[in-house]
């Protein structure tokens, strides 16, 4: 089922977090769609008619004050609220400041985001794209994958579509290295824990992390680890966890040739 709007609507986003951020300009820009994305909620767009979607995370949502909250509701008009978590085993705010029409767990998907979205005409244009095949095995690992210096020609190809700048450059890349790093710690402890459902979690998660920033690679090598958990196969995901692991090392150093830190 489509569920994008005939009118394409205005997104309006509040998260601290650049990797988020960029994966709402990704998924929106690529359907036509607007997006008003910021940090805090000094830069919010004014109020108009046009259909609008306000997603704030939770950290955002549990600090906001009285005049925070105003700000946030004048920008919203009647949109629906969702608030941004952190996962999926992540609750809403008990208490929440203003009314919330749902929840959408980070990762953000493709998705969930426009179910979200504003009710639509349902003879509007279908124009999205198919999704990556998924492979039906999980595999041995051993696959060939492209130079890491070659992958990264697909996160490029993304900052040149978003205008990136070097400030938000430098924030989306240092954010994808330490919550990569993360989660591949994660998956270690959960394999020796033999723990498949925590595997699951976390590789889906880094899948999906990974494919949004066009690492396709490293997307194919998690889902495969994945793939494995889910058919109970622990001994052959963490046989491939170590070409993972060398995977997303290389891949940071490539990342820190491209766009070396600065300061």
């Amino acid at each position: 089922m489509d569920v994008r709007p005939a009118t394409a609507p205005l997104v309006i986003a509040v998260d601290p977090d650049a990797v988020t951020r960029g994966l709402l300009a990704l998924y929106l820009e690529a359907e036509g769609m607007r997006l008003a994305a910021a940090a805090t909620t000094e830069e919010l767009p004014p109020p108009g008619a046009e259909p609008r979607l306000v997603l704030v995370s939770a950290e955002v949502l549990q600090a906001l004050a009285p005049a925070q909250v105003e700000r946030l509701r004048r920008a919203a008009g009647n949109a629906p609220v969702h608030v941004l978590l952190e996962d999926d085993d992540a609750a809403p705010p008990a208490s929440p400041p203003l009314p919330l029409a749902g929840s959408i767990a980070k990762p953000v998907r493709a998705e969930e985001l426009f179910h979200a979205l504003p009710p639509h005409d349902p003879a509007a244009p279908d124009a999205a794209t198919p999704d990556a095949a998924t492979p039906d095995a999980p595999g041995d690992g051993r696959s060939s994958q492209p130079p890491v210096e070659e992958e990264l020609q697909g996160l490029q190809g993304l900052i040149h579509e978003m205008g990136m700048d070097r400030g938000l450059i430098d924030e989306l890349t240092r954010s994808f290295v330490e919550r990569g790093q993360l989660y591949l710690d994660g998956l270690e402890g959960a394999l020796g824990r033999s723990d498949g459902e925590e595997v699951d979690r976390i590789a889906h998660t880094l899948k999906g992390m990974s494919g949004n920033l066009r690492f396709l690679a490293l997307s194919d090598l998690s889902e495969r680890v994945r793939l494995a958990a889910v058919h109970g196969d622990l001994e052959t995901a963490a046989g491939i966890l170590p070409g993972l692991q060398d995977h997303f090392h290389r891949l940071c150093a490539a990342i820190e040739r491209r766009w070396p830190p600065q300061g």
